[in-house]
């Protein structure tokens, strides 16, 4: 085998049709039980592999090198081999990260809310914390120390939806208030604003308070200086 996939059972996978559609050499799907796993990977008789499970973490000793995102991870999924030295990575944080990236979501000094506990949540916490994350809740099925239940979760989320609309009323009563009042005043509504962004815990507010703070406040000076205070 060149190309191929390493697991211990994968009738259900679509990878040969993947990979040979996108590329120009062959792709095999090699089953490998556990007693034959160490003999596979001392003989290394390949050019680069996929790694799936259950051999995502039992591979690492066998490596040379090892990719700073798949030790932040602890498990690799593809393997290089370079004149005899297996080099290790792990593509789901590059997928994930570029996902994120390319969507122009913003993770920095947000709460990071991640479904699932299983092998793909350790790629969620290194990427989000790489990208900056302020903190990170895991969901789970059946949680244990610091996870949280999905009934949970969803009271939070419940909670952030009605704190979001408290906080647009509260805009609405500020905006109406400013075309009443005169130059002398506007200081006061720059005060109420301020204790809005104050006691506002949502991060995803933030850029719609920031898209009609301007048309509250006098000059851009002063709408930097708000959201310096929040």
């Amino acid at each position: 085998m060149k190309y191929g996939l390493l697991g211990e059972r994968l009738g259900h996978s679509f990878s040969k049709e993947i990979h040979e559609q996108i590329s120009n050499y062959q792709y095999e799907i090699t089953e490998v039980p556990f007693d034959k796993f160490d003999e596979f990977m001392t003989k290394h008789d390949f050019i680069a592999i996929n790694v799936t499970i259950p051999y995502k973490e039992k591979v690492i000793p066998y490596l040379d090198y090892i990719d700073d995102s798949a030790k932040k991870i602890g498990a690799v999924n593809t393997i290089v081999n370079k004149n005899g030295k297996l080099y290790g990575y792990n593509t789901d944080y590059l997928g994930l990260r570029d996902l994120v990236l390319t969507n122009n979501i913003e993770v920095k000094n947000k709460k990071v809310l991640v479904l699932g506990t299983g092998g793909t949540s350790k790629t969620s916490k290194a990427v989000f914390t790489d990208l900056g994350a302020k903190e990170l809740v895991f969901v789970s099925i059946d949680p244990v120390g610091d996870e949280i239940s999905y009934e949970d979760a969803k009271a939070e989320l419940q909670e952030i939806a009605l704190n979001k609309a408290n906080i647009s009323q509260e805009l609405e009563k500020l905006k109406a208030l400013n075309k009443t009042i005169g130059e002398k005043d506007r200081k006061q509504v720059s005060v109420d604003l301020m204790k809005v962004l104050k006691t506002e815990e949502i991060l995803e507010a933030k850029k719609y308070l920031k898209s009609v703070i301007s048309e509250i406040l006098v000059s851009n000076d002063d709408v930097e200086v708000v959201l310096d205070i929040a």
